[in-house]
Parts: structure tokens; sequence; C-alpha cells
């Protein structure tokens, strides 16, 4: 079955076309390709990728505004396209990012850690609006699949990038039970920064809990008078009975 792939999608670059220029007189300017067009993907979950020359041309010709961050966190802006601060071109090589950041202690340290190679990936999140698939050539291979043509979000330099593969493993696992993914991690990115939840997250947070406690077995009812004592495991903390914890409290912030 051809892999679901979400509305949404991010993905990883090392930063090896990556460079900081500061000509004379002038801020630095981080300069970078991402993603390389015709370059094949690692698993991505059950399916390899590659952009195709021109996948982002026309959504580029719409003026779209654009933005570079760090770490895909809004407070921290390296660029935008709408004030002048971040370039794109899209190039026979790939797309072309350049990204003026701002005299902020953030972004100088940012430099500085980039320059020592502290952080040296990047990622992009992108809607593909058109794309091929192939059928896996033998039974075990992963199936490809080819973006012609997607829309920008953002670009954004990272220092801990989710692994691809096993981001797209559960996003698919998640989708085939009915769980939105990136809804549910965008969420629990605004519960962590403190905002409070909207009527659409009770919704999606409840309807999770609903979906995943199913999969979770109830406790069996201990003999009266009989109290074992638990032994210490290597699996603490992940019983059935610790699981339900977990999902009775996520049901309850979201309340």
């Amino acid at each position: 079955m051809k892999p679901t792939v979400p509305t949404r999608e991010e993905r990883i670059f090392a930063l090896s076309d990556l460079e900081i220029r500061a000509d004379d007189g002038q801020p630095p300017r981080i300069v970078g390709l991402a993603p390389r067009y015709n370059v094949w993907s690692d698993d991505l979950g059950g399916f390899i990728e590659r952009f195709a020359p021109g996948a982002f041309s026309k959504t580029l010709s719409e003026t779209p505004d654009v933005r570079a961050l760090f770490n895909h966190d809004a407070n921290f802006v390296i660029g935008r396209t709408k004030s002048g601060t971040l370039g794109l071109l899209d190039q026979k090589q790939g797309l072309r990012f350049e990204a003026t950041p701002p005299e902020t202690q953030w972004a100088s340290d940012l430099l500085t850690s980039m320059r020592r190679g502290d952080i040296d990936q990047t990622s992009f999140a992108f809607r593909a609006v058109r794309d091929e698939w192939q059928d896996p050539e033998k039974e075990g291979q992963p199936y490809k699949r080819t973006v012609m043509e997607a829309r920008l979000f953002d670009v954004s330099v990272v220092t801990f990038p989710a692994y691809p593969s096993a981001t797209a493993q559960v996003r698919t696992a998640l989708a085939g039970v009915g769980i939105d993914f990136d809804a549910l991690s965008d969420f629990l990115v605004r519960a962590s920064r403190g905002l409070p939840p909207s009527d659409e997250d009770r919704d999606l947070v409840i309807a999770s809990v609903d979906i995943l406690r199913a999969f979770v077995p109830a406790a069996p009812e201990p003999d009266e008078g009989h109290h074992p004592v638990e032994e210490p495991s290597v699996y603490a903390g992940r019983s059935p009975a610790h699981l339900r914890r977990l999902l009775a409290l996520a049901e309850a912030q979201a309340a």
C-alpha cells in the first residue's frame, strides 16, 4: 500500500551546501541549498523521494511570505521574504536561500555555533501540490516519489532534527488509526509554551486519547486480601496502568 503523507511535511538536510558570507561593510548572510534537485532521499518510512527541478518555481512566482527560522520557532526569525531579509531562488541545482539574520544576541550566538560546526543541519516545511509515485520494483523495496510542484512554508536551521524515517513511520501508524500526527504535534508545542488549548485542541486530544485507550488492555482486578509486591523492572513506567494514567492526565489537561 502506498504510504500516507500529511498535508504539511518537513525534510532534513545536512548543511554541506551552506556558507556564511560577510562582505566588507555588510552584515553576515546564511546561504545554502535546500533541497537539491534530482537527489534521492533516505528511506522516509516506506518510500524514498526526490524533488524535480523547478518544483518551487510556480509557488515562488506568486510572491509567498516565507520565513527562515531557528529550530522552527516563530520567535526566532532569521529572515523573511516580505521584509527582504530572506531571498529564495529556484535554480537548476536546487532551491537557493539567502537570509540576513538580525543584529541580536541569539542570532550572533547561532552564527558562532554554525561556524564551529555545532549546528550543521537545516529543514524545510512544504506541501506537495503535485507528485508522482512509482511502485516498488521488487518486494521489500520502497516506493519512489517525485515531487513535481510544492508550496514552501519555511526553511529552518535546526539543532536536533527529528529522524525522518522514524517520524514518517510514526505519522503513518497514527494516521492509520485516525490520529492527526501534525495537529497533535502543533498542540503539544503550543501547550509547552503555556498557550491555552482551543476548542479544536480539546476535541483533538480527547479523540486521540479515546483511540489510544482502545490499545491499552485493562488491568486485572487484584484478589481480595492479596497485595503482591511489584519487582523493579526495566519496563517500569511503561505498564498499561501507567499508560492509562498518562492518557487520563492528557485528557484532563485538555478539558
